[in-house]
């Protein structure tokens, strides 16, 4: 039989395989996923729109624009909170090599604060809409997907799941607080002489 002292060890050791077992074979439902991820970006957009509203409104002028633009840092945001961002401005300060900075996360050889990254960001965004417009002519079929496909190719190197992430961000910002429902060859026209 063994000692008192490995009994005590051994039954530490099951309760904790109980445990992982338990917890292993919890099931998170799909739908209380999908929920936690709404409450997340409406929670991020909220709270951005106040702290950023009249930066990314000034520089957008474009309801689609400012769309993307919250997308992407809503995006950005939760794979680089502010606490990383921080470290790396401190890391790379004196970098002589590009590195992303700054909530929208945009490329630089010098360290950006936020208010810097979105202004940068929406010049890239406004970019990819002018490069979408030369793509296309008021014959085309002209979509969200594409456009913001096209942001992700020249913000991110066209990575698809970054350009899945985004689009789903920012049709639910669409959807509740922009009220976009189709875009336009007119529309994408405005942006661009905007």
């Amino acid at each position: 039989l063994p000692d008192p002292q490995s009994l005590l060890s051994e039954l530490w050791l099951l309760i904790i395989v109980f445990l992982y077992s338990i917890f292993n074979k919890m099931e998170v439902t799909r739908a209380g996923s999908q929920r936690r991820k709404e409450r997340y970006i409406d929670t991020q957009f909220l709270k951005f729109r106040r702290k950023y509203g009249q930066l990314v409104s000034e520089y957008s002028k474009s309801l689609i624009i400012e769309a993307i633009t919250y997308s992407v840092m809503i995006y950005e945001n939760f794979n680089r909170p502010s606490f990383a961002r921080l470290l790396e401005r401190i890391i790379f300060a004196n970098s002589k090599k590009k590195h992303s900075f700054g909530i929208m996360q945009v490329q630089s050889v010098k360290p950006v604060t936020d208010e810097e990254s979105i202004k940068q960001g929406i010049e890239i965004i406004k970019e990819a809409v002018r490069q979408y417009t030369a793509k296309v002519d008021d014959s085309s079929w002209i979509s969200f997907y594409s456009l913001i496909s096209e942001a992700s190719e020249l913000y991110n190197g066209g990575n698809g799941s970054y350009c899945s992430e985004v689009e789903d961000i920012f049709n639910q910002l669409r959807s509740k607080y922009f009220h976009v429902e189709n875009l336009t060859y007119d529309m994408l026209l405005d942006i661009v002489d905007g």
